[in-house]
Parts: structure tokens; C-alpha cells; sequence
């Protein structure tokens, strides 16, 4: 009789410890659970749950880092954009650059149409200077690449085609050696054709305004 019950508190033992070690298994597994969904960006607290508050300088350093990481490396997006600084070209510049260039293919004699000529000799009789500016031409003009027009007065016996090809090859070529601007188009209109006669009757209506 002794040895019953002694087996039987034995067994109740064995169930005690059997199931309190379930207990802490389920308690311990809980517990990895809840750290496990607390959220890395949570704010620290302390030992009885409460939100610890950061000092001064722990929230600059968070502010310093948060900054560092926002800053943005700066690509240049051109020749004229470098690391060290940036160069800007008037459009003006360009306009003068294929102006020039455009009058050294045989075959132009004169920029603009007549309005722009005549304007354009009277404002440089004004300003004492040879030209006032470019005469038709006017630029387009971005942080790589640049378009074109212009207008020309071709001499008579010169082949069109091969004056404006000229022209836009030799504008291409200038702009890009003298500005590393990539000239992506050069749109040309051709307003006149220049006959010998017309010097003859330049030269006459010169003569008679120096007699005058």
C-alpha cells in the first residue's frame, strides 16, 4: 500500500514538472515572438517599458547620418559641366561662331534677307563697328546640344544643295571644336539669289549718293 501511493506521487510529480516545462516553452517561445515583431525603427525604452529620451547630441548624430544619406552625387551632363565648376556660353556666341562659319563656304554672299541686312548696316554705322551682330542666325541652345537656323542670300551659278551642305557641315564642325556643343540639326533657308548685274547697280547708287 506504501509503495502505491509513493509511485503515485512519483507520477504526479513527473506530470507537474512535464507540464511547467511546457509552460516555459510556450512562455519562452512567446516571448522571442513579441521581440521578434517589434519593429527595428521602434523607439528604445527602458527597463519598465517607457520611451527612453534621446540627448541632444545622439539626435544630431541621427540627423547628421539621415543627411549624409539623402545627399545626391552630382553627374555633369556635358563638357561645359565639370566636378569643379560649370561653363556657360552665350547664345549670342554661337550665333557669331556659325555666322563665320557660314560665310567661309563659297557660294553665300550675304546673311539674312534684306530687311535684316539693311538693319543690320544701319545699326553698325550707329555703333561704329562692322556689324552690330549676327545677321540671320539665331541658336537654340541646352547643356549638351544646340540646333541652328539661318538665312542666306546664295551667289547665281552655285549649286544649293552643295552650298547649304557645305554650310552645315562647316557650322557642325566650328560649334562642336570651338564649344563641345553637339549641334544636333542646321535648318537652312535660302531668301535670295545674288545676280552680277546687281553689283553693277550697287556700284551706280553708290557713285550717285557720293556725288550728292
Amino acid at each position: 500500500m506504501a509503495n502505491a501511493n509513493a509511485n503515485n506521487s512519483n507520477n504526479n510529480q513527473g506530470s507537474s514538472q512535464g507540464n511547467n516545462g511546457q509552460g516555459n516553452a510556450q512562455a519562452s517561445g512567446q516571448g522571442h515572438d513579441a521581440q521578434a515583431a517589434t519593429p527595428a525603427s521602434a523607439p528604445a525604452k527602458n527597463g519598465s517599458g517607457n520611451p527612453v529620451k534621446l540627448t541632444g547630441e545622439e539626435l544630431a548624430r541621427m540627423e547628421k547620418a539621415e543627411s549624409k544619406q539623402e545627399v545626391v552625387e552630382r553627374v555633369p551632363e556635358g563638357p561645359l559641366q565639370t566636378e569643379h565648376g560649370d561653363t556657360s556660353i552665350e547664345d549670342r556666341v554661337v550665333e557669331k561662331i556659325a555666322e563665320i562659319a557660314a560665310r567661309e563656304v563659297p557660294g553665300v554672299y550675304a546673311m539674312g534677307t534684306s530687311t535684316q541686312r539693311t538693319f543690320s548696316n544701319i545699326a553698325g554705322k550707329i555703333s561704329r563697328s562692322a556689324t552690330a551682330g549676327p545677321s540671320g542666325v539665331s541658336v537654340k541652345k541646352g547643356v549638351v546640344q544646340a540646333s541652328i537656323d539661318l538665312t542666306i542670300v546664295v551667289e547665281y551659278g552655285f549649286s544649293i544643295v552643295e552650298v547649304a551642305d557645305g554650310i552645315r557641315a562647316n557650322i557642325i564642325d566650328r560649334v562642336s571644336q570651338m564649344t563641345g556643343l553637339d549641334v544636333v540639326e542646321v535648318n537652312i533657308d535660302v531668301s535670295d539669289v545674288h545676280l552680277p548685274s546687281e553689283d553693277d547697280e550697287e556700284s551706280n547708287d553708290d557713285a550717285a549718293a557720293q556725288l550728292r
